[in-house]
């Protein structure tokens, strides 16, 4: 990611939660975050801001979507007799 995608992105950070960041968070900021995708980058911030009130870190910058789940095929559990599970046996 180049400084001027990354800097897109500080200002709708900075801009959404009025705070400003340090050159020291800055520097912080981009040395973690500059071997990501521009367009990872920017929709986790956008997703960020529409759903939390407290500016997030590096740490949810870098995170994977949420949709990684989305294909997710829910097992068959119609054949399983849950009253024979351990945790339903009396006395175990």
């Amino acid at each position: 990611m180049s400084i001027d995608d990354f800097m897109e992105g500080i200002h709708i950070l900075q801009d959404n939660y009025n705070k400003k960041l340090t050159t020291a968070q800055l520097k912080l900021f981009y040395e973690n975050l500059k071997d990501m995708n521009r367009n990872r980058y920017l929709r986790n911030m956008k997703e960020h801001i529409k759903t939390n009130s407290f500016m997030l870190n590096i740490a949810q910058l870098r995170k994977e979507t949420s949709q990684q789940y989305v294909n997710y095929e829910q097992r068959d559990y119609s054949n399983v007799d849950f009253d024979k599970l351990f945790a339903n046996v009396e006395g175990g």
